[in-house]
């Protein structure tokens, strides 16, 4: 028969654990991804068709990446993955991988671009990240695989969301959607990315 007393000394040593491993990453609760499974922009590319594939290049070709992420991408000096979840075939990650592709090259010897093609299995981790089951979802990740938990760029820039969310009929909903997949909220979505570097890169480089 275990006593009451060891009992709640096993109590106390899971305790001390749980607040140890809390300490270690900086606060902030640990999630892995793993990076074997993931692919570099032209990998996750090569899986879509070849309309998407050509639509991925032409985009790649045309867009402009700001100053302020070429600053915040050069500045990096600690090696760190962008992980990148979603569908080949969407118009939103057209829009968007082509921008996290160009701030890797800024600085490759420092940043990683890892893609994950989305399934089903990755429903109930979206859920628990965002709170919500869409994509393209991106995170920041140390390169063993570690998630920065509580830091995302989700689907839309925010001004896009928010006009989303405040249209009166589908039509209008739809209108800023597909201006947004028109690129003209482009610096938009730099700006939103901007600030999911500068506020998730430190938090990253607490998480130990």
């Amino acid at each position: 028969m275990v006593s009451h007393a060891k009992i709640c000394f096993v109590a106390l040593f899971l305790t001390m654990i749980v607040s140890a491993a809390d300490e270690a990453s900086g606060g902030r609760s640990v999630a892995w991804v793993d990076p074997s499974k993931g692919m570099d922009f032209y990998g996750f590319i090569s899986k879509a068709n070849a309309r998407d594939i050509e639509k991925f290049l032409g985009r790649n070709d045309e867009i402009t990446l700001s100053d302020e992420l070429k600053d915040l991408a050069s500045e990096v000096d600690k090696s760190l993955a962008i992980v990148v979840l979603g569908y080949t075939y969407c118009p939103d990650m057209i829009i968007v991988a082509p921008f996290i592709e160009s701030v890797r090259m800024v600085n490759p010897d420092m940043i990683t671009v890892r893609f994950y093609v989305r399934s089903d299995d990755y429903a109930g981790f979206l859920k628990k990240q965002t709170g919500m089951d869409r994509t393209p979802a991106i995170f920041l990740a140390k390169q063993d695989g570690r998630l920065l938990e509580g830091r995302f760029y989700s689907k839309f820039p925010q001004t896009v969301q928010e006009l989303i969310d405040s249209s009166d009929t589908k039509e209008e909903s739809d209108s800023h959607i597909a201006d947004h997949r028109a690129g003209i909220y482009d610096d938009d979505v730099q700006s939103d990315l901007a600030e999911f570097l500068r506020l998730g890169i430190p938090e990253l480089e607490r998480l130990r």
